[in-house]
């Protein structure tokens, strides 16, 4: 039973560089480089060169092209069976090629997708990454894609791609699928735009904040104010762009504020970390601050709004507030021990083991005795809070734990819900590995054979 592990989300790769010459110094520079596309676009936490060599979708994103043709030639072999030999190896099966290809469409490498069409012929894939060539504004991605789907006999339906265009702030697209999708009337030689349509891309423009957009949108179909049917949520849309210019046109054009029942305009400005928003109705006497501001200026990880609120509204923080910070990170954890006194709970360390951030981690440990129990351990195993085998580890080396005391039923619950999440595996590897420990009066054999009866995950 010890030798028996999960597989892991990724698959575990080795890629080997095509440079002999200087590998060291081509390993830090890329390192370099990958860190950033993590952070800026990805959201995610920086990673060891070693973690990074097996992330296809990060050569893809910095454009390694030549590393990232080598992975996927070794992916192939490596998962070739003995009827491939029959039949050829579908790479649309590998888990991580999707998401290649969709970080390639973001940062527009073009080379890359023409390569895997042409080499692997992905063409299921083809729709879906035309969409997100559209929400990330790739013009010449789309319209590779567009002349290739109708070169292999494909019909394409357009609207959606036009509804979404406006996500992607490129004017020239959207109008080339707004025409796409119209319609002409023989009759009186006219043009005619399916309102719904146009209704659902006006909503999106505002989202983005592009008044050229909508005011394109609006003439074709002689609208002259928003229309009724977005009215309700439209000024919403309109907080989300960030844009003071965007909301105030939007009440010149027929729309009005709505009560504080339904919306509280400051917190939903929060939300979306916009300080700008945040000023602006305050100073006109619009909506007022809640502990669910705090909250939501936290999650929006706007450190300068949290500050803000920190001098002008302090009042209104409460532990929430710093257990949520962990979810940002090690520097938002450090801003609140530094400046807020109402300290946090044990959720702190549970949102930063959440995260798989092991320096939070361990600087909650160190500095925050509010921060955790005896018992964290136990707690992240039972509620199947996601988590990496490293802080498992490090919470079980600093004695974080008891022995548990639970019946045979629910420890097959806990595998379940493990095996049922996301992401949980490293908690059932864990377990696997410390059940003498963890586990010594109960059969972690059987609940895993009872897992597998009820999933068949293994």
């Amino acid at each position: 039973m010890s030798n028996f592990r999960l597989p892991k989300t990724d698959i575990q790769c080795d890629v080997q560089f095509i440079f002999e010459q200087r590998e060291d110094v081509l390993r830090v520079y890329i390192f370099q480089q990958v860190r950033s596309i993590h952070i800026d676009f990805l959201r995610e936490r920086s990673l060891k060169w070693n973690e990074v060599e097996c992330k296809p979708y990060l050569l893809a994103g910095y454009n390694y092209f030549q590393l990232l043709k080598e992975y996927y030639k070794r992916t192939k072999e490596n998962n070739k069976k003995w009827y491939h030999k029959l039949i050829a190896y579908p790479l649309e099966s590998d888990r991580t090629i999707y998401h290649t290809l969709k970080t390639a469409v973001r940062y527009d490498r073009l080379e890359i997708i023409k390569y895997f069409m042409d080499q692997y012929k992905l063409y299921d894939f083809i729709e879906k990454l035309m969409n997100e060539s559209v929400i990330n504004g790739k013009s010449k991605i789309f319209h590779y894609l567009d002349q290739l789907l109708i070169s292999i006999g494909r019909i394409h339906s357009y609207v959606s791609n036009m509804v979404s265009a406006p996500l992607g702030k490129n004017i020239e697209l959207l109008q080339w699928l707004t025409e796409k999708i119209s319609k002409h009337n023989i009759e009186d030689n006219t043009t005619i735009y399916p309102k719904t349509m146009i209704l659902d891309a006006i909503a999106n423009a505002v989202i983005v904040g592009r008044i050229d957009m909508i005011e394109y949108l609006m003439a074709k179909c002689n609208f002259t104010t928003i229309p009724d049917k977005i009215r309700p949520f439209i000024l919403e849309n309109g907080i989300m762009s960030g844009s003071i210019e965007m909301v105030e046109w939007i009440l010149a054009h027929g729309v009005c504020y709505r009560p504080l029942v339904f919306i509280n305009y400051i917190e939903f400005s929060a939300k979306y970390g916009h300080l700008n928003l945040v000023q602006y109705f305050e100073s006109n006497n619009i909506s007022h601050f809640t502990s669910k501001t705090i909250e939501n200026a936290v999650r929006s990880n706007n450190l300068q709004l949290v500050e803000w609120l920190h001098r002008n509204h302090g009042e209104l923080f409460t532990t929430l507030a710093m257990d949520l910070s962990a979810k940002m990170g090690i520097s938002f954890v450090k801003w609140f021990h530094s400046n807020r006194t109402e300290g946090c709970t044990i959720q702190s360390m549970i949102n930063a083991s959440f995260n798989h951030d092991l320096e939070t981690v361990k600087w909650l440990r160190e500095n925050r005795s509010d921060s955790y129990n005896c018992r964290i351990l136990n707690q992240i195993i039972v509620n199947s809070n996601r988590s990496s085998y490293e802080i498992l580890q490090y919470l079980y080396d600093q004695n974080l734990y008891v022995k548990f005391d639970i019946n045979q039923q629910k420890l097959e619950d806990i595998c379940y819900k493990c095996a049922s999440k996301d992401r949980c595996e490293d908690i059932l590897n864990f377990m696997i590995d410390h059940q003498n420990q963890l586990f010594s009066a109960l059969d972690l054999k059987k609940a895993f054979r009872k897992v597998d009866k009820r999933l068949g995950l293994y």
